[in-house]
């Protein structure tokens, strides 16, 4: 282990004083269990294995996104019209 410094705000060394008591651990044991959680809680994500699997011919979907769901609302719209007039 290595030893560090903390500076807190009053209310904060308050908050850690009364929940190391409640708890019945040191100040450190409960900062250093608190560090854990985070961490465990921030770690990124693995990236699922199917992302990058599809080479989409040079068509730069990424680059183009706005482009290309601005054509599949139009066309969206343009189908529901047309259901709407069949009826």
């Amino acid at each position: 282990m290595f030893k560090t410094t903390v500076y807190l705000e009053r209310a904060d060394l308050e908050v850690l004083q009364r929940l190391a008591r409640e708890q019945r651990e040191s100040s450190a044991q409960l900062i250093r269990r608190a560090i854990r959680v985070l961490g465990e809680k921030e770690q990124p994500r693995d990236v699922p294995s199917f992302i990058g699997c599809v080479d989409s011919g040079g068509l730069n979907l990424s680059g183009r996104v706005d482009e290309m769901l601005g054509e599949w609302a139009r066309a969206e719209n343009t189908r529901r019209m047309h259901r709407r007039r069949r009826r």
